[in-house]
C-alpha cells in the first residue's frame, strides 16, 4: 500500500480516508479522499505535500461570505484546483437567535444541530450530488474536501463516500467522531461560540450525523441506485468502486 502523503500534515483536522476497511474485507486506497478543515497558515512542507498529492480538485463547502473572509492558503497552482460548492452556515444565526431570546438550552441546541444535518439533504442535496460527480469523473485521482472546521459539512460528505464504497455504519461514525480529537478550534471560533453559549459547536455528536443520514435515506432510499444515476450506470459504479479499494496489506 502506498504511503499516505499527508500523514504528518499540520493542516487542522486532516485525514486520509485510505486504509478504511470495507464490508467485503478490502481497504480504501490511500491518497484518494482527503478531508480537512480549511487549509490555513500552512508551511512549505504542507505545500510540498499537497503539490505531491496533486489533487484533481480541492472542494470548498464553505458559504460565500465565509470563504471570502478566509481564503485558503494555497499555492498558485493549487488554487487552480479549487472548486467552490457553497453550503451556507445557517446554524450560527439560529443559535444566536435562540441565545438572544434566552431559549438556547441543551434540547434546543441538539435539535438545531440535528436539523442542520437534515438540511444537507433537504436544502443541499444538489451540492453533494455535484461533489460526487466530481469524484466519479476523477477515478483514481486525489480529491481534497473541506469546510471551515472539516467536521460537519465535510463529515457528511465523507459519510456519503463511505456509504458508496460499502463501509459499515460503525466505521463511518468512528471516522466522523475523530473530529472531536483532531479539530483544534482557532481562538476566533472559540470566542464566537462562547458568545452565543454554544461551546459544543466545536465538537461533533453521533446524533447529528444519525439524523442527517436518516433524512438522506428517507429521500434517496437506496445509495447504490443514487450513486449509479450520478455516475451513469450500475456497471460504471461497480468499476469505480473496484478502483478505489485494494486487498488488505
Amino acid at each position: 500500500m502506498t504511503v499516505k502523503i499527508i500523514e504528518n500534515s499540520k493542516i487542522n483536522n486532516i485525514r486520509d480516508l485510505g486504509g478504511t476497511e470495507t464490508k467485503s474485507g478490502y481497504e480504501l486506497k490511500n491518497n484518494l479522499f482527503i478531508r480537512c478543515a480549511v487549509p490555513m497558515n500552512i508551511g512549505k512542507i504542507d505545500h510540498d505535500n499537497l503539490t505531491a498529492l496533486d489533487p484533481a480538485a480541492i472542494i470548498d463547502f464553505r458559504g460565500v461570505e465565509e470563504a471570502k473572509k478566509n481564503p485558503p492558503d494555497l499555492t498558485k497552482e493549487l488554487k487552480k484546483k479549487r472548486v467552490h460548492l457553497p453550503i451556507e452556515p445557517k446554524v450560527w444565526t439560529t443559535l444566536n437567535d435562540l441565545n438572544n431570546s434566552k431559549k438556547l438550552n441543551d434540547q434546543t441546541f441538539q435539535q438545531t444541530l440535528k436539523e442542520a444535518y437534515e438540511k444537507y439533504t433537504t436544502e443541499n442535496l444538489e451540492v453533494y450530488k455535484e461533489f460526487l460527480r466530481i469524484i466519479f469523473k476523477n477515478v483514481g485521482k486525489p480529491i481534497m474536501f473541506h469546510c471551515t472546521a472539516g467536521k460537519d459539512r465535510t463529515g457528511f460528505a465523507a459519510a456519503l463516500i463511505f456509504l458508496i464504497l460499502n463501509v459499515d455504519r460503525e466505521t463511518i461514525f468512528k471516522d466522523y467522531l475523530l473530529s472531536n480529537a483532531k479539530f483544534n478550534p482557532p481562538k476566533s471560533i472559540t470566542n464566537e461560540v462562547s458568545l452565543i453559549g454554544a461551546d459544543r459547536l466545536v465538537k461533533v455528536d453521533r446524533e447529528w450525523l444519525e439524523s442527517g443520514l436518516k433524512k438522506f435515506f428517507l429521500v434517496v432510499e437506496d445509495i447504490d441506485s443514487f450513486a449509479a444515476n450520478l455516475i451513469g450506470s450500475r456497471e460504471k459504479l461497480e468499476k469505480y468502486i473496484s478502483q478505489c479499494k485494494e486487498r488488505k496489506s
